[in-house]
């Protein structure tokens, strides 16, 4: 199982790290509108290959990093030309900020458009909201300006020049490289990982007394009978559905007991080192 795992995550990376080499979109600067008698829409012009538009927002409350936010709504058909999306229930008022980010997926390929910030002015256009009632005036956006004079807005790159295609193009090519590198030496790893734990399970099998042996002591009852006091615990404490072939009592109090199997026997010892780590009793193996 853990091969495949490693596997998984290394494809999955390379096709994160593609999709960063290959962009050829930017995702526009948003048209806001505040709507009349109350809402507000944000809208991108639409281009060949957009499946989706996604808006995450809040209303006079910075966004954290990429959280939902107030308004989450992933927009999966387009209105004419545009990607619209619209709130209809909003009341915003002069000195209102809308905290949002946008997520646009292109050709199978996501881009993002972060830290977008919008202030409600007393000179914003407002937008009737109603059926035959269009307005041409087109909303001016004002990203709110930070204290070093910087747009908070934070929009991407312009798309690269050819010459710094070909520079990023082959930096992906190293990276690629470096992570066939790296899955290679990994599954070299994980053989012999395999190997080790082969052979320690051949040389636990050939000791049955220890292979499957385990103790446990501490707070544990001491008039009850031992099999049934370790399935309590192995059910109630570890949260484990365990056949147990015999328990005994010792003297010293601890009860020692046996499971059908080395893997039963390593599942206890696993769901104890997490659920007994504060218990007053203890697994001993």
């Amino acid at each position: 199982m853990f091969p495949q795992r490693v596997l998984s995550f290394i494809s999955i990376f390379i096709s994160f790290t593609l999709s960063c080499c290959i962009r050829d979109y930017t995702v526009p600067e948003p048209i806001i509108e505040v709507l009349e008698p109350r809402g507000f829409s944000v809208k991108i012009p639409h281009s060949d290959g957009i499946s989706i538009f996604a808006f995450h927002g809040n209303i006079n409350q910075e966004m954290d990093n990429l959280e939902a936010g107030q308004f989450s709504k992933d927009i999966l058909k387009r209105t004419g030309d545009f990607w619209i999306f619209k709130d209809l229930h909003t009341k915003l008022n002069v000195g209102d900020k809308i905290y949002f980010w946008l997520f646009v997926i292109k050709n199978g390929l996501g881009y993002r458009y972060d830290d977008g910030v919008y202030t409600v002015k007393d000179d914003t256009n407002i937008i009737p909201d109603g059926p035959g009632q269009e307005s041409t005036i087109r909303p001016i956006f004002e990203p709110t300006i930070g204290p070093n004079a910087e747009h908070t807005t934070k929009v991407a790159n312009d798309v690269p020049t050819a010459t710094e295609s070909t520079t990023l193009i082959k930096i992906c090519e190293r990276t690629i490289l470096n992570i066939t590198d790296l899955l290679l030496k990994l599954r070299t790893e994980v053989s012999s990982l395999k190997d080790t734990n082969e052979i320690l399970r051949e040389i636990s099998e050939k000791h049955h007394d220890s292979a499957r042996t385990l103790k446990v002591e501490g707070r544990i009852p001491v008039n009850e009978d031992a099999l049934s006091t370790v399935k309590g615990i192995i059910k109630q404490k570890l949260a484990l559905s365990i056949e147990i072939v015999e328990a005994r009592r010792n003297k010293d109090g601890g009860i020692t007991f046996e499971t059908t199997s080395l893997d039963d026997k390593v599942q206890i010892i696993k769901a104890a080192k997490e659920k007994l780590r504060y218990s007053k009793i203890f697994l001993t193996y």
